[in-house]
């Protein structure tokens, strides 16, 4: 549709060509009548002013119809250019002639008319460095030049955005223009970047796990390569104290040091069996056997077997218990180990005349027992790591109590395999207090409860392993 005013524009034209024509018959009326013409070439006269006229009319309807496509088309241009998702500018010699609607998001104008006549400069810091000093004089002077793919625009708020560009001359009246269709890349750029980093991580982790895996099986090898040699010292220490027992009863010297001896081993067993066990947790090969078992006479024998041994330190042990019966589906052997190595570091960070106290408690659903000690207790912001590997919550004391660090961790992964959890509480200098849950289950291949004792082995060996780290 044309406008009111090239529409007025037009009625005034095809007006004035009807009055011009009306005036012409006018005035060859006049003469028919004044002068003697002939009919017949008034009549020529006349029919070729209407024919004149009515081309005339035809010719401005023809320029109507012309003047109302190109609008069309233009408009069609332009709803296509507001359409497009990406920034369009248009600019002669760095100052823009157009932009559509998200050309003036981009540079956060609410209107386009906003940028409309105004300096390139005013919204963007050109980088000279990547855009060139020739492309611009290009520019300036109306000249072709080579479409730019990427490029770097700094606004004037000073935010940095990466972006793909389609820059490339028009004729705008007979001059050269530039036309600019942006693509924002500042995000893809981030993704790939990331995906960059994600891709190195990866490539560090796979390496780090194989590192580990070498670790893995060093360690493994390592381990029963150690525990050869030491089952042959150790053996060869047991058959001295029998064969020779009558010599180290009187050699009070020589029994020390076969006594030292014999400790050691017992420290070394202790390592290697946590080594051998850590890896195989690692490797997923490590497993429990569930049975049937009432847990109350085996937590309250394994606490008693250490009582004697707490004592020489000047340390208290006290058990108590809930109930008297409650069988669940354990592992013996592992609550030993889990009971034992707690027990062992209650007694390593407890000072003399100190208390040791074990409580079992009966849930619904679960069972819960308790060591707490009133020892120099733990830092708070070392409690999150205690059940880490390699980990010594108070370096300080490392002298008198020597460890792997692996017991705790240990442990935790046997509570794990019975289905429990296990927790420490504790403040510096006021005590340590380790909570195990575990779940009241049974094994329903084995429902016959099996008698503890009859299975249990001695402690004493395992007593002299879990605590060889504690000096006498």
């Amino acid at each position: 549709m044309l406008s009111l005013r090239e529409n007025k524009l037009l009625s005034l034209v095809i007006l004035g060509n009807v009055i011009n024509s009306s005036i012409c018959c006018f005035f060859i009326v006049f003469l028919v009548k004044e002068i003697k013409v002939n009919f017949y070439i008034l009549s020529i006269v006349i029919i070729l002013l209407i024919a004149s006229a009515m081309l005339q009319i035809i010719m401005v309807k023809k320029v109507y119809n012309n003047i109302k496509r190109i609008k069309d088309k233009s408009k069609m241009f332009e709803q296509a250019l507001e359409a497009l998702p990406n920034p369009v500018f248009i600019h002669k010699k760095l100052k823009f002639i157009y932009t559509n609607g998200e050309g003036a998001k981009f540079f956060n104008v609410k209107n386009p008319e906003q940028i409309i006549g105004k300096s390139v400069s005013d919204f963007v810091k050109l980088n000279v460095d990547l855009i060139g000093d020739q492309r611009i004089d290009d520019v300036l002077n109306e000249s072709n030049f080579k479409p730019l793919v990427e490029n770097i625009i700094t606004k004037a708020n000073g935010e940095v955005v990466e972006v793909e560009t389609f820059s490339n001359p028009i004729n705008v009246d007979g001059t050269v223009a530039v036309l600019n269709t942006l693509r924002d890349l500042t995000e893809h750029k981030k993704l790939e970047r990331l995906e960059k980093k994600v891709n190195e991580e990866k490539r560090k982790l796979k390496e780090a796990i194989e590192i580990d895996r070498l670790r893995s099986d060093f360690f493994a090898n390592l381990s029963h390569e150690l525990r050869t040699p030491l089952t042959i010292i150790f053996g060869t220490l047991q058959l001295i104290e029998r064969e020779q027992k009558e010599i180290l009863i009187k050699d009070e010297s020589l029994k020390k040091r076969v006594k030292t001896l014999k400790q050691n081993c017992y420290r070394l067993l202790r390592l290697i069996n946590n080594l051998i066990d850590m890896t195989k947790i690692d490797a997923g090969y490590f497993t429990v056997s569930l049975k049937n078992h009432d847990i109350i006479p085996i937590v309250e024998d394994i606490s008693l077997s250490v009582v004697e041994f707490a004592e020489n330190k000047g340390i208290k042990i006290q058990f108590d218990t809930e109930i008297e019966e409650k069988i669940i589906a354990c592992d013996p052997d592992k609550i030993e180990r889990i009971m034992l190595n707690l027990l062992s570091n209650a007694i390593k960070f407890t000072n003399p005349n100190g208390n040791i106290q074990i409580n079992v408690y009966d849930g619904e659903s679960d069972i819960k027992i308790v060591v707490k000690d009133d020892g120099i207790g733990i830092p708070k912001e070392k409690l999150d790591s205690v059940f880490g590997r390699f980990i010594q919550v108070d370096k300080s004391l490392c002298r008198n109590h020597e460890g792997s660090g692996l017991g705790l961790s240990i442990a935790k992964s046997f509570v794990e395999m019975h289905g429990g959890t296990i927790k420490v509480e504790s403040e510096y200098g006021n005590g340590t207090e380790f909570i195990i849950i575990l779940p009241i289950t049974l094994v329903e291949d084995n429902m016959d409860v099996i008698d503890y004792e009859a299975v249990a082995e001695s402690h004493v060996q395992r007593v002299n392993i879990e605590f060889s780290d504690i000096y006498s």
